[in-house]
């Protein structure tokens, strides 16, 4: 029987991708996508939050205004009662959050990036180096600021000149502005780490940790492993809903690469964020975590899933 799931995420870690690949199934339904997050629910209070989770998880329905009492529909009035699946900016009173997820059998997947000198990159080039004002013929992209969500309604000739663009950007990177980004991002990790996943595990919930890059070297399998931990089977063959814009790589792009790299507050950042959340040795390799480990957890020895079946 499927199970539910929450994708915790902050932000350029693959979780709209991933959402998207359980959203069009029979058996799962994805009621919320960001509407859930706190910059969107800023007309309502911690304490809200166990109830509007408790109505969701119940009813397969986003309401702010859900009642604290759920109507569960009649025994038997569903031949096979769907699970739920959403990616949620987590925000609220984690142990309440915890009684809710217990309750509805809910399995967490933390989701992160391994590289965040890339992830930093990412966000420099959105926030510094765009927006994409010389592509004014495509009014849809102009402002957005991720473009990856945007170029899907545009004919295939236009996407590809849209990515085209955004690769060929260099640009000499300002350290103040990196560094503060890579700061955010591993302080907003850290916060999730210690505040709630630390807390559901504590809890005897199911979570694990998966990471951005295997979702982006593998998609099938990164999938069909998560989805055999939900009980499910997925097809191998979908497309990824959203075309990645960057590069793979965007210090390719970086024009003063070597300052960057030499500079001790990215290094030192980079090794406070491996050693904190990673739990995990700074190797030489630019990816020492295999797609074995797709599923791994930081507090202890990796649990390894077999290969999907073919």
């Amino acid at each position: 029987m499927p199970r539910s799931f929450v994708i915790l995420y902050t932000g350029r870690e693959g979780s709209s991708a991933i959402i998207k690949a359980f959203a069009d199934r029979q058996d799962i339904i994805v009621p919320v996508m960001e509407d859930f997050d706190p910059y969107a629910c800023a007309d309502l209070v911690e304490g809200d939050v166990p109830a509007i989770l408790n109505h969701m998880l119940g009813t397969a329905r986003f309401s702010k205004g859900a009642d604290h009492q759920v109507t569960r529909p009649p025994a038997g009035t569903l031949p096979r009662p769907p699970a739920i699946g959403f990616k949620w900016r987590i925000w609220g009173d984690a142990t309440r959050i915890a009684e809710v997820f217990r309750e509805h059998g809910v399995v967490v997947f933390e989701l992160l990036r391994h590289d965040i000198v890339n992830l930093a990159l990412s966000l420099y080039l959105t926030n510094f180096v765009l927006p994409l004002e010389q592509l004014c013929r495509f009014p849809e992209i102009i402002h957005d600021p991720n473009p990856q969500f945007r170029t899907r309604w545009l004919e295939r000739a236009a996407q590809e000149e849209v990515i085209k663009f955004i690769r060929s950007r260099e640009f000499a990177v300002d350290l103040h502005k990196f560094i503060k980004l890579m700061e955010g991002y591993a302080a907003g990790r850290q916060h999730i780490r210690t505040k709630y996943v630390d807390v559901f595990r504590a809890a005897g919930l199911e979570v694990h940790t998966s990471f951005y890059e295997d979702f982006l070297t593998n998609p099938t399998m990164f999938l069909s492993r998560m989805a055999e931990l939900l009980s499910i089977k997925i097809d191998p063959n979908r497309e990824p809903y959203y075309r990645k814009v960057a590069r793979d790589d965007i210090r390719t792009q970086v024009t003063n690469l070597s300052e960057l790299e030499t500079s001790r507050e990215v290094l030192r950042i980079k090794l406070s964020y491996y050693d904190r959340l990673l739990k995990i040795p700074l190797g030489s390799s630019s990816s020492p975590v295999t797609m074995r480990d797709v599923f791994r957890d930081p507090a202890g020895p990796s649990t390894r899933y077999p290969s999907p079946s073919p």
